[in-house]
């Protein structure tokens, strides 16, 4: 019979933690073989539709503490942290996850007992998946490990060739030289005027989370309309930050540069405004703004619990919201199940910040769509939950 330790929640640990106790260290060599060949995290199916997954690192004497970077975006890492397992060079981690999680890692060994002071964040050696989790344009990609348990749902837009592309083409119309990518379906010229997606971070949605991709299936497939996608880039992301200049220069320069140039809605329910993070709040911010230009807002792991320099109160752009009269615009928010780290700030996490805006719109009556997907916040877990807001929002 197997022996348990109440700290070791994997099978497969408690399995060797047992031969240790029976047989001694020579059964170290045996599992650092199985786990070379499977490839890590050690994934074991749990019951009610979560697995357990557990992040390894194999000791060579140096490292005092190994950290597992899973929040992608966020400072609160410091609840991650490995074991050692006695009379072993395992490190550990064990957590119970949705069995279809899309997400990704990096792993921070240590030689500091200073748990605050981690070493530089690398992939996983033992993780053969690699996932771009930044895309540079100078050569200095970051990289993280990708985990994906056995449900993650299938991203068919993936696959070349399987339907009629669309057309991107980039735009520099403006004096500041930003670039603006504008994606058109390949039956636009039948279909007038087009909704329209007004994209923040459009290098990410464009070249990792494949909108262009996306929207040429579910449009092939008839899960969408035809929908038309200008892809804002943002190299200087403090743009986002709830500045009303920003915001004025996309309502009152872009909007009537895309109507200008495009066959696109003026129905502002039509008109779409998205990001990521603080593409999400920047998003909201937007419709916040010009409710009357921009009525529908999708936003995705929304940097809610922000506030400006002087205001050391958090959820600044929920307060907003709740202070003034019930604005026309519908909202859908999608958040990471896995985004739940204690802030270094003492603030509030970021699931529970898209929790209280959701909250707050709710009690004002809105129409609000909640989701908390099975991921964090890193672009791999946003791409498959990003397509079904987008046929919630367009059926």
């Amino acid at each position: 019979m197997i022996s348990k330790t109440p700290n070791i929640l994997s099978p497969r640990l408690q399995r060797l933690y047992s031969d240790l106790q029976n047989i001694g260290s020579s059964v170290l060599r045996e599992f650092w073989v199985e786990i070379e060949q499977q490839g890590t995290p050690i994934i074991e199916p749990g019951t009610d539709h979560y697995s357990m997954v557990t992040f390894l690192w194999r000791d060579d004497g140096s490292a005092c503490n190994v950290a597992v970077i899973q929040d992608w975006g966020a400072d609160g890492i410091r609840e991650h942290h490995m074991t050692l397992l006695s009379n072993s060079d395992v490190w550990y981690l064990s957590r119970r996850m949705r069995s279809d999680t899309r997400t990704t890692y990096q792993l921070s060994p240590s030689s500091s007992s200073n748990p605050g002071e981690l070493a530089p964040y690398q992939p996983d050696p033992l993780n053969s998946k690699i996932f771009t989790a930044y895309l540079s344009e100078t050569g200095n990609d970051i990289l993280f490990s990708l985990l994906e348990l056995p449900n993650a749902p299938a991203l068919p837009w993936r696959q070349i060739g399987s339907v009629k592309p669309g057309i991107v083409q980039l735009h520099t119309p403006f004096a500041n030289q930003q670039r603006l990518w504008m994606y058109m379906p390949p039956s636009s010229h039948s279909m007038t005027p087009l909704p329209v997606l007004v994209v923040f971070d459009g290098r990410l949605y464009k070249d990792m989370l494949k909108l262009p991709e996306m929207l040429d299936y579910l449009s092939g497939n008839g899960d969408v309309p035809p929908v038309a996608a200008l892809m804002v880039d943002n190299l200087d992301r403090s743009d986002l930050l709830c500045k009303p200049e920003f915001a004025g220069y996309i309502a009152n320069d872009v909007i009537p540069w895309l109507r200008a140039t495009y066959p696109i809605t003026t129905d502002p329910v039509q008109t779409i405004v998205m990001g990521s993070s603080l593409g999400g709040l920047a998003a909201v911010f937007l419709a916040f703004r010009y409710p009357n230009i921009l009525g529908t807002v999708l936003s995705q792991g929304g940097w809610f619990r922000w506030h400006p320099e002087g205001d050391s109160e958090h959820h600044w752009l929920t307060r907003q919201l709740a202070a003034v009269p019930k604005l026309s615009v519908r909202f859908w928010l999608q958040v990471g199940d896995l985004e739940i780290a204690q802030m270094l700030d003492g603030g509030p996490s970021q699931l529970a910040a898209n929790q209280h805006l959701r909250d707050t719109l709710q009690a004002k009556g809105y129409s609000v769509s909640y989701q908390e997907y099975s991921g964090g916040h890193d672009s791999s877990s946003l791409e498959f939950p990003l397509a079904q807001g987008l046929k919630e929002i367009l059926h």
